[in-house]
Parts: C-alpha cells; sequence; structure tokens
C-alpha cells in the first residue's frame, strides 16, 4: 500500500541487495545470504581502512562473519509517519524466520512460510513475538525532529512526489499507519499535483486528505503554498496558521507564513513568524527578517540579516537579491548591481535553470539603473522582469512610475492598463 518508502516497514522496503566492490576485485563473485544493517556499514569501512573501530560501536565489519552471527537480531524503526502525518511510529526486528513490527496493530510474520507478509501471527502473542517485541523496546531511539530543507530543495521533492519536508511531533494515541493508506494515497498524488503546478487540483486533494486526517501538518502547509500559488491568500494563511498549531516550532509554514505577511505589510506578524523559523534551523528565514528590517528603515540591521543569509545561502540567489537591496538603501549602487550581475552569471553557469531563481532580480537591475537616472536601462530592465513573471504586479508599478516621471503618457496608461 505504499508507493515509494518510509511509513511501512515490510520485507518490500527493508529488504535492500547490498554489492561491495574491493579494491583488485578481491572476494569477486562471492555472495552472502546472511542479511545485514547500515550499522554494519561504518566498522566495513573502517575495517577496509585499516582504522580500529571505537569501543561501543554499533554494527560490526561485513568481511567479519564470525563477528556477526547467524542470527543476529536486525532492526529498523520509522518516525516519518508520526512527523508528518501525525500518526504512529513503528519499529520491527528481524530474527532468522520471523518479522516483528511494532504498531498499534502489532504484527508477526513467518518469513520462510509466508514471504509475502500476508498472514499476521500477533495475535495471541507467540512465543518468538514476545522475544521480539522486547528486542524491538531495547534497540529503539528516542525522537528527534529533523531539520528543515530550504525552499529549492523542498520544490524539487514535491516535484519527485516525496511527501512531507515539515515535521511535527505530536503526541498522545495516534492512528496505526496501516488504517491510512487510502490517505497516504491521496496525499502523494496531491504533492505530486503540487509538484507539477496543477494547484487547483493539489487544493481539491489536499481538502479531502485532510478532512479525514486533520493532524496532518504537511498537508495543512501544502495547502497553504498551493492556495498561495491561486492568490486566495486569507485561506493560505489560515492554513499556515493550522499547521502552526499542530506544530508551534516547525519551521516552513512559519517561514511561508511569515513571507505572506511581509508582502501584506505586517511587518511585526512577520518578523515574529521568521524568528520561529529561524530558531527551526531554517536560515531562509534571515531573508525575511532582511527585507522586514530594510522596510522599517533599520538599515543596519538589515544589512546584517542579508550578509547572514549569503553566509547561509548554500544554492539559493535570493540571498544576493536581498543584499543588493539593502546596498541600494544605502546608496551604494555600484556594488548592487555587481550583486544582480554575479546572481545572472551563477544562474547561467548551473546545468538545471529554474527561471524562478531568477524572480526579482531584473527589477531590481531596474530599480538601481533608476536611481541612477539611465532611464532607458531602467525600462528594458523592468520589461524584462515582465516578460519572465507576467502575473507578478511590481514590475507594472515601477514601470509605468518610470514612464510617467520621463513624460510618456500614452506608455503609462498602456502599462497601466
Amino acid at each position: 500500500g505504499e508507493d515509494e518508502h518510509g511509513v511501512f516497514l515490510y520485507r518490500t522496503t527493508l529488504q535492500v541487495p547490498l554489492l561491495l566492490k574491493l579494491p583488485g576485485s578481491e572476494r569477486a563473485g562471492t555472495s552472502v545470504a546472511e542479511p545485514v544493517q547500515l550499522v554494519d556499514l561504518v566498522p566495513t569501512l573502517l575495517s577496509l581502512l585499516g582504522i580500529n573501530a571505537q569501543a561501543g560501536l554499533e554494527g560490526s565489519s561485513l568481511l567479519d562473519a564470525a563477528a556477526r552471527g547467524a542470527e543476529r537480531p536486525i532492526f529498523a524503526e520509522t518516525f516519518y509517519p508520526r512527523l508528518h502525518f501525525g500518526w504512529s511510529e513503528m519499529a520491527s526486528v528481524i530474527r532468522g524466520r520471523h518479522h516483528w513490527i511494532e504498531a498499534p496493530e502489532p504484527e508477526l510474520y513467518d518469513l520462510e512460510s509466508d514471504p509475502g507478509e500476508t498472514r499476521n501471527l500477533a495475535p495471541g502473542l507467540p512465543a518468538p513475538a514476545v522475544e521480539l517485541r522486547e528486542a524491538a523496546a531495547r534497540l529503539g531511539s528516542p525522537l528527534e525532529a529533523p531539520s528543515s530543507v530550504d525552499e529549492e530543495t523542498r520544490r524539487k521533492l514535491a516535484a519527485l512526489g516525496y511527501v512531507g519536508t515539515t515535521g511535527s511531533t505530536p503526541e498522545g494515541k495516534l492512528p496505526d499507519p496501516k488504517s491510512r493508506r487510502e490517505a497516504l494515497r491521496d496525499a502523494q498524488g496531491a504533492f505530486r499535483s503540487l509538484g507539477a503546478g496543477d494547484h487547483a487540483a493539489a487544493v481539491v486533494a489536499l481538502e479531502r486528505v485532510l478532512a479525514m486526517n486533520p493532524r496532518m501538518t504537511d498537508a495543512w502547509e501544502a495547502l497553504g503554498r498551493s492556495l498561495e500559488a491561486l492568490d486566495r491568500i486569507g485561506e493560505a494563511l489560515d492554513a499556515y496558521r493550522e499547521a502552526l498549531r499542530l506544530s508551534p516550532a516547525s519551521p516552513a509554514p512559519a517561514l511561508s507564513a511569515a513571507a505572506l505577511h511581509l508582502r501584506l505589510g505586517r511587518y511585526d506578524e512577520a518578523e515574529a513568524e521568521a524568528k520561529i523559523a529561524l530558531a527551526g534551523r531554517l536560515p531562509t528565514a534571515n531573508d525575511v527578517l532582511a527585507q522586514v528590517a530594510l522596510r522599517r528603515r533599520r538599515i543596519d540591521d538589515a544589512e546584517r540579516f542579508a550578509r547572514r543569509a549569503v553566509e547561509e545561502r548554500g544554492a539559493r540567489l535570493a540571498p544576493f537579491v536581498v543584499l543588493a537591496e539593502v546596498l541600494l538603501a544605502r546608496g551604494r549602487s555600484d556594488e548592487a548591481l555587481a550583486l544582480t550581475e554575479r546572481v545572472q552569471e551563477e544562474f547561467n553557469r548551473r546545468e538545471r535553470r529554474d527561471v524562478r531563481l531568477l524572480k526579482g532580480v531584473c527589477l531590481l537591475r531596474g530599480k538601481i539603473f533608476a536611481s541612477r537616472g539611465e532611464a532607458e536601462k531602467a525600462v528594458a530592465a523592468f520589461k524584462q522582469e515582465i516578460e519572465m513573471f507576467p502575473d507578478q504586479l511590481t514590475a507594472y508599478a515601477h514601470l509605468a512610475a518610470l514612464h510617467a516621471a520621463i513624460e510618456r503618457p500614452d506608455e503609462t496608461r498602456r502599462v497601466l492598463r
């Protein structure tokens, strides 16, 4: 019932072949039937490098068959359903022929007689179930909420159909993921629509999912993004607020709400929500904080946040644009213009070019040229921004104002219309 991986712990997800290529084709053609674990990889690599493993390191070298043992417990866990959907986490232990899955409705399978895991033997707790359940409790680890990803990465993941990048930690009795298979399929379809830019379809699908699964934080945030793309701003803010109510420290919906409040001129709300995102280790929040400070004419604060955004930008280009805005406000137009050129050059060097990364660059170049009295260059820059992003009104406003300033009434009226 899962198209991808992360929610369930059946063999279809857990049983993955491991290929090991040693120097000089050592042990070429050797095949090992015994199951191993991810925790065995570090000891194996250390062994190959001639480095002694630290005492207490989990796992054992795959090159040392004697150290592994024939029937050690193979442990797996997933907090994905809890973090992203508000469902219960799960853990599993495989030992020999038996596979135990710890969940609100526990499962036990005999992999020899039932390799497809179709007959649950857990009811009545036979002896293997008791032993494996104790092993699962012993081997499990406490939950640590994941850090967030930047907007560009999140967009790429959504385009691939991956569901969930927010992460919340609901408490109390949570539903068994097995009982939510239909919702999972609906959510995956909604996120694929979101990634493909079909926001109307995404809204319909997400509203259906949330009607049955109102604690799904990721779905509320995704609904907000689709509603925002459809210019349904009030509804988008409501969706972000619900995501934050369910997970008050979640940085992604906080940042989305902050950006919307900035757009609406609600600087107190934008600053408060951006600080939540920053506390959640989402460095993109520095961009919003810089723009809030800039609009409040707190130029020193704006430059501090903008430079921090550049330092922590990763592959993002937007921080350069924010810093260029700050420099223009300081009257340092040459430096601001140089930064916009750097953005264009870096974009041109990329193998995959998403034009959305250039949003606002030509608009800013136009503002820089206008501030220097270079009207024709400013007109060309504003027109280029409009050509790339025809649904963004700011460039039209600047172009119309510029035409009016240089006494071109016919052009002014045309642009305003």
